[in-house]
């Protein structure tokens, strides 16, 4: 039971960071509940929070950069929110190299869409600079053991994992994953 503690705590994690995004984004009391709960009720935070896996805190992870991204990109914002964001992506990418796709994505639709103003302050860099060190132990590792992440995700893709389903499969069971609150409603004949 001990050792799944932190897999608990990387679960609560998500759903308060789920509740706390809602807020951001505007929503009240009642928004908030509902965003937290909906999240909780999610087989993927129920199932991941009960295993001590990757999956979980890089579930964790992620919402606290989108949550810290979200607080950034406030009108009265702190630049000094980069310096957080900087921490947990170098911790994230030590959990798990995956999570350079969406911090890069992240980026690219900032520099994009905007608003690029983010950018423009001296916490940027740092941030930057903070996640580099972070991950620099794990490349060195990789390097000197012959990238085996590499290898186990051309092992993945070569269909040696259950993640490997068909497009159809892979969608629906995002769905089961996602839980019966976020599943978007569809939409019957009118």
């Amino acid at each position: 039971m001990l050792l799944r503690i932190p897999a608990i705590l990387a679960a609560v994690a998500v759903v308060l960071c789920a509740g706390w995004m809602a807020r951001e984004l505007g929503g009240g009391a009642v928004a908030r509940t509902l965003a937290a709960t909906a999240v909780a009720s999610a087989a993927v935070v129920m199932g991941a929070g009960h295993l001590f896996g990757t999956t979980i805190f890089d579930l964790a992870i992620w919402s606290g950069i989108t949550l810290l991204v979200l607080r950034l990109l406030r009108t009265d914002s702190e630049p000094r929110w980069w310096l957080p964001i900087g921490l947990l992506a170098g911790l994230g990418l030590q959990n798990k190299a995956l999570l350079t796709i969406p911090l890069v994505v992240l980026a690219f639709s900032l520099t994009l869409i905007g608003p690029r103003k983010v950018f423009a302050t001296r916490y940027f860099p740092l941030a930057v600079l903070l996640t580099g060190l972070l991950v620099l132990p794990y490349l060195y590792w990789q390097a000197r053991n012959g990238w085996p992440q590499w290898e186990l995700s051309r092992s993945i893709a070569g269909g040696s994992s259950g993640t490997s389903n068909s497009p159809i499969a892979f969608v629906l069971l995002q769905f089961g994953l996602m839980g019966p609150l976020l599943v978007p409603p569809g939409h019957g004949p009118a």
